[in-house]
């Protein structure tokens, strides 16, 4: 199995900030419109350590994941919301090198090296689970399906039409 490097401009301050931490926990997701599912997933991460970085997926990986249309707000504005939550330490832009999501998020585990992840994608204990034991990185995930950026937006479609006032 062959991965690709993150540029080292990318990651190389939160890489050096949580070498300094005692317990530092990674999340990663889309974030398109913040709900109170994304604070419960954030809150519970944070749980884990005691210092949260967060890594939000890129505009191309967001349209790969959630199709045409999507993300609705760009990955600026949603690294800045979501650096705006109280419990969130840091925040950064994950590397999509590649179209699937769980090779792009073992790339960023190996460099940040955090002691915890945090996901919603059991797909990683599926494929990767040597390589975190290896990593000595434990596996949290966080299988709740409460709220959905998608759900909420179908519901807008639903109630306003598809170009509301």
């Amino acid at each position: 199995m062959s991965f690709l490097l993150i540029p080292p401009r990318v990651h190389t301050v939160s890489a050096s900030r949580a070498s300094t931490m005692k317990r530092t926990v990674l999340a990663h997701g889309t974030f398109d419109i913040l709900h109170p599912g994304h604070i419960d997933y954030l809150r519970l991460a944070k749980s884990k350590g005691d210092y949260l970085i967060v890594a939000i997926g890129t505009d191309r990986m967001a349209t790969v994941r959630k199709g045409e249309g999507r993300p609705i707000n760009t990955h600026e504005d949603r690294k800045a919301v979501v650096q705006a939550v109280q419990f969130v330490d840091e925040t950064t832009i994950a590397p999509d090198p590649t179209d699937d999501l769980l090779v792009n998020m073992l790339t960023l585990v190996k460099e940040i090296k955090p002691a915890v992840f945090v996901t919603s994608y059991p797909g990683f204990i599926e494929r990767y689970a040597d390589v975190f034991e290896d990593l000595d990185v434990e596996i949290v995930i966080d299988d709740r399906k409460v709220n959905s950026s998608t759900e909420i937006i179908n519901r807008i479609v639903r109630r306003y039409g598809k170009n509301p006032a």
